[in-house]
């Protein structure tokens, strides 16, 4: 749980401005810079501060190496759960939607405090097919 940071009292290491000599950069290279990269008085916050990866998600696998997704049974009916989505799970469900267009939309239920979608019916072969390729 609690990682040990080992200090060293005296460094042999040699400062960064010595070890390596600084060159400056060529009249060529400054001007193929620009065209790629805006100035600096051209950049806002929005390009700052923006959320680039706001749709984006990520299953992480068991520890054992297996894709979470589990076929349980509530209630007498058989429920397919995929757990440990990192990320957006709307998103999620919207592309597992569409692997499963003969299923309504409400079959598919997010639960946002455990991060788990579950989807009415047993689709746990076929997700794990299409998963395992994916992640």
């Amino acid at each position: 749980m609690w990682k040990q940071i080992i200090a060293r009292p005296q460094s042999t290491l040699a400062p960064v401005s010595l070890s390596l000599p600084h060159k400056p950069l060529a009249p060529t290279t400054i001007s193929r810079l620009t065209k790629v990269f805006p100035k600096i008085e051209q950049v806002n916050h929005d390009n700052l501060y923006g959320k680039p990866f706001k749709n984006a998600y990520y299953i992480s696998r068991t520890h054992k190496g297996s894709i979470p997704v589990y076929r349980t049974y509530k209630s007498q009916a058989v429920v397919t759960e995929v757990r440990r989505i990192d990320g957006s799970l709307t998103r999620f469900r919207d592309d597992v939607q569409k692997l499963f267009p003969e299923k309504p939309k409400s079959d598919f239920t997010c639960l946002m405090s455990s991060m788990t979608l579950r989807i009415k019916g047993d689709v746990s072969k076929p997700l794990k097919k299409y998963l395992s390729e994916a992640f």
